[in-house]
């Protein structure tokens, strides 16, 4: 079944975001759920939140920011607590309150517990993506820990290297059940289910770690774009918390992203839809049902982020390692557990969204890329002082620079070098775009590279904002100053007049006889 509640959750979201920025504007855009989020009551909510911070990234002159009211919370309570957050200040960027208090999260070091969920001959393990390279990874490690039953899930026949691995753990001694099928269907998701209870031992524990990739930037995607990814993500993993509800589990585990709760710029699809997993995890651990959802970095050599360009400052996980936490998360009490391998002093501006504050990482402890330095200060100063020749020539220099450091180029660019022939890319480019938001203070659209393809252009308009902005400040200046002198003017003639009401008053009061009444 098609999932119409996302359709009109996410797709109205991704319709306004899209009109917001086709009308140009810098506004503050707020979505507003209700129980959405831990603990929650209304898991369809739960994309929003991942769908949020990519908006935040690629588009953040939206200033965008989440808020999860009390379900429980009377509907004048809830309108008092929608105001005070709209009227505040605060940088805070995800906000939900539950019985009057407010709370925001916070990153924190998850420490592993000795305790371990042990691997067992006796009953079955289903690892949906099980024919991909990630998949059958697990199913390896699955069959090392002592699994002797698995049932391996893709939406297509494995392929030749696929069903060698297969034979691998067969002569291990395992017994490896290969099914075909969609689990975003129910219909397929009931069959698999059915057919483990009836070949099979006993299920014990269910590794979600199917989807697919859709990328695109949230300006050019369609309602089409964003279903296909969510498909095995929502409605897969719904299905299975389902169909799965009265057995007695081990574990439950979804393979999610950090996309979801750091955003990654051209993935707007993507988070959305592992916040789903995130938010699906927390919802199994508040009925009393295991659940845990691992917000994976990219995985060296395997996953879908194999392929992908990796940020700066992020560290691909190495597979032999990633099973070992993956081993050592199984019997942790958290639902939900990053595991993002990160310098923090490098880590790209690809995910730090202009130059807001970034409270969300204050409890590691760790210092973040500068957003603002004194030298960026000065820089602009600078562009500000000089004529428009002068600030043009300073923009191309930067721009080369800045072009360079981003793509890892082994030269400085040619201005007129077009920028994807340089091999920007969506994500590059809106890495680009919150540079120029943080050190000029300029904001441009996510297509901004398709409008001004190459560093002289985006130079020419760059020089032309700045530009404008220093006669709009000399001209601000100028009125200023004219409504102080004439606010010195009308002070000297005050005080004169009433000088010369005085000496009439004294005059007068000299010249008149008084009587006592």
């Amino acid at each position: 079944q098609e999932n119409p509640t996302q359709e009109l959750i996410c797709g109205s979201v991704l319709h306004l975001v899209q009109a917001l920025v086709n009308q140009g504007l810098e506004t503050s855009l707020w979505l507003v759920t209700q129980g959405g989020t831990m603990p929650p009551q209304e898991v369809q909510h739960g994309p929003i939140w991942g769908l949020a911070r990519v908006i935040g990234l690629e588009h953040p002159q939206l200033h965008c920011r989440t808020l999860d009211l009390d379900p429980t919370a009377k509907e004048e309570e809830a309108v008092d607590v929608l105001v005070k957050e709209l009227l505040s200040p605060d940088p805070e960027d995800r906000i939900a309150y539950r019985q009057g208090v407010r709370h925001v999260p916070r990153l924190v070091r998850h420490e592993t517990t000795a305790a371990k969920i042990g691997i067992t001959a006796n009953g079955s393990y289903l690892v949906t993506g099980g024919l991909g390279a990630l998949g059958l990874n697990v199913a390896r490690w699955l069959v090392d820990q002592g699994a002797r039953n698995l049932v391996l899930v893709g939406r297509k026949e494995p392929e030749l290297w696929a069903l060698e691995i297969i034979e691998q753990l067969t002569e291990k001694g395992a017994t490896v059940l290969v099914m075909s099928g969609d689990i975003s269907r129910r219909e397929d998701a009931a069959k698999i289910l059915e057919k483990i209870e009836a070949e099979l031992p006993p299920l014990r524990g269910v590794t979600h770690a199917a989807g697919v990739l859709d990328d695109g930037l949230l300006q050019n995607m369609s309602w089409d774009n964003f279903a296909r990814v969510m498909a095995p993500k929502v409605q897969g993993a719904w299905h299975l918390h389902e169909l799965t509800e009265d057995k007695s589990l081990d574990f439950f585990v979804c393979f999610s992203s950090i996309a979801s709760i750091l955003g990654s710029p051209g993935q707007g699809n993507y988070a959305a839809a592992n916040a789903f997993l995130d938010i699906l995890a927390h919802y199994r651990r508040s009925r009393g049902l295991p659940g845990l959802s691992i917000n994976w970095g990219p995985w060296a050599e395997v996953g879908m982020a194999a392929n992908s360009r990796i940020a700066e400052g992020v560290i691909p996980i190495e597979v032999e390692t990633g099973l070992k936490i993956l081993g050592d998360l199984l019997g942790t009490s958290a639902a939900q557990v990053c595991v993002f391998p990160v310098n923090w002093s490098q880590l790209s501006h690809r995910f730090l969204p202009g130059d807001r504050p970034q409270p969300f990482f204050s409890a590691l402890g760790v210092r973040l890329p500068e957003k603002s330095s004194l030298l960026q200060q000065e820089f602009l100063e600078k562009l500000r002082a000089v004529n428009s020749t002068r600030r043009y020539h300073l923009i191309i220099t930067y721009l080369a620079e800045l072009v360079t450091k981003i793509l890892h180029l082994p030269q400085l660019p040619s201005p007129q070098q077009g920028f994807f022939d340089l091999g920007m890319d969506s994500f590059t480019a809106v890495e680009l775009g919150n540079r120029l938001h943080s050190d000029l203070g300029i904001s441009l659209s996510s297509t901004a590279t398709f409008e001004f393809s190459n560093i002289e252009k985006l130079a020419i308009f760059l020089e032309s904002s700045i530009g404008e902005e220093r006669e709009k400040t000399q001209s601000n200046n100028k009125k200023t100053n004219q409504e102080q002198e004439k606010l010195e003017i009308d002070e000297v003639d005050i005080e004169t007049k009433l000088a010369n009401k005085l000496a009439q008053l004294e005059v007068f009061l000299s010249e008149e006889e008084w009587e006592d009444e």
